[in-house]
This record gives C-alpha cells, sequence and structure tokens, in this order.
C-alpha cells in the first residue's frame, strides 16, 4: 500500500510539473477546425455560394445577332447571396453538355469573363467576336458554386444573315 501512495505522489508531482511548464496543461492544444486564410495555405478557399442569374434587360444588348460579327451584352447578377461567377462561349446549352465534354468557342470573346458580385450588384458582359458557319446558335454558360444545385445559367444567342 506505501508503494502505490508513493507512486501515485510521484505521479502527481509529474503532473504539477507538466502544467507549470505548458501553460496549465499537459494535453496538446486543440486544432482549429476553419480554414486557413495564411498567405502560402495550401487550404482551399471558398467564395461566395449564392444562384447566378442572367438577363438582357436593362443592357444594350440583343440576342439576335449577326455572327460573323457579334457585339452585344448581357448583364449577369445574384439571384441570391453573392456569387463568385465564370462566363465562357459554348455550341450548346447548358442543360445539354458538360464542361468537360463541350470545349468553349474560341473565335467570342467575353469582357469581363469572370467576377464576384454581391447582392445587388451587376456586371455588364460585353460579347464580341464570330462563330464559325454553319452555326445557327451559340449560347454563354454563366456559372458559379452554389449550395442550391443549380450549376449555372446560359443566354443562348440566335445568328442573323446566313
Amino acid at each position: 500500500m506505501k508503494r502505490q501512495v508513493t507512486a501515485v505522489l510521484a505521479l502527481t508531482a509529474v503532473l504539477a510539473a507538466c502544467r507549470t511548464t505548458t501553460g496549465g496543461t499537459s494535453a496538446p492544444a486543440p486544432r482549429s477546425t476553419t480554414p486557413s486564410t495564411h498567405a502560402g495555405s495550401s487550404a482551399p478557399k471558398v467564395g461566395p455560394l449564392g444562384v447566378v442569374a442572367v438577363t438582357l434587360r436593362g443592357t444594350n444588348g440583343s440576342d439576335h445577332v449577326s455572327c460573323s460579327h457579334i457585339d452585344t451584352e448581357f448583364a449577369v447578377y445574384p439571384e441570391s447571396g453573392s456569387i463568385q461567377w465564370t462566363a465562357s462561349p459554348r455550341d450548346t446549352s447548358i442543360d445539354v453538355g458538360s464542361p468537360q465534354v463541350r470545349a468553349p468557342l474560341p473565335g467570342v470573346a467575353l469582357t469581363p469573363a469572370q467576377g464576384i458580385l454581391g447582392p445587388d450588384q451587376k456586371a455588364v458582359v460585353h460579347v464580341s467576336g464570330t462563330v464559325d458557319a454553319p452555326a445557327k446558335q451559340f449560347w454563354v454558360w454563366v456559372t458559379a458554386p452554389s449550395t442550391a444545385g443549380v450549376p449555372g445559367r446560359d443566354v443562348i444567342f440566335t445568328c442573323d444573315g446566313r
């Protein structure tokens, strides 16, 4: 019994010494569960997760264009929340295509082609360039990460004069 009491006292003394040298605890500090925002951090940064919307209203744009000389525009805005959006011209609707399968149209330029928008903000995207014949239509996909399961919207343009 005397040995057990001695062992307990010795262990208590060791633990007390550990508390004194480690700032009051012998357990490791808990890890943070929030992503780091320090420079050089490899943690992925999560952007806004609202729902993206597009419109021709309030712009000088038209959905009927000359595919040999495109000059139109449309607006991008958050339907809800904030958005981090990207736009790209495609040869099919966003509902049919997949970004991994459908290549962007190289002759169509979008300015700007990406951005971040908060509530009540909008960006006007200028569409210019050409679409090769025999195209009768093309689409601009506007995508943004969303918690609502909405990957994005598209704007359909019809070619006149062909």
